[in-house]
């Protein structure tokens, strides 16, 4: 039996209010800025001042600053979870009018 109500449309899924991206932001922010700010200083270091004598060449370092990146990848989507998941769960903001 074919009903006459209208179709109800689908609530689209609402974005993170923008209080909510900031923290993410600034540890993006800050993470990239450590990274690719100090990283080149960390390799001619390890490679110029602890040297080869201390186990350390270009091999070595580029090994190092790989698997950091690799680490500080993986680390983001839990850290992200964590940072929502203690967010307040009551909005903080009222959504559109047409929503």
């Amino acid at each position: 039996m074919a009903s006459l109500a209208p179709p109800v449309p689908a609530i689209p899924p609402r974005a993170a209010p923008d209080d909510a991206r900031r923290p993410l932001d600034a540890l993006n922010f800050f993470l990239a800025d450590v990274r690719d700010g100090l990283g080149p200083y960390l390799a001619i270091y390890l490679v110029a001042v602890r040297g080869p004598a201390h186990g350390w060449n270009e091999a070595t370092a580029g090994m190092i600053m790989t698997i950091a990146g690799i680490a500080g990848l993986l680390a983001t989507t839990p850290a992200a979870r964590w940072l929502i998941a203690s967010m307040p769960r009551a909005p903080c903001w009222s959504p559109p009018p047409w929503w």
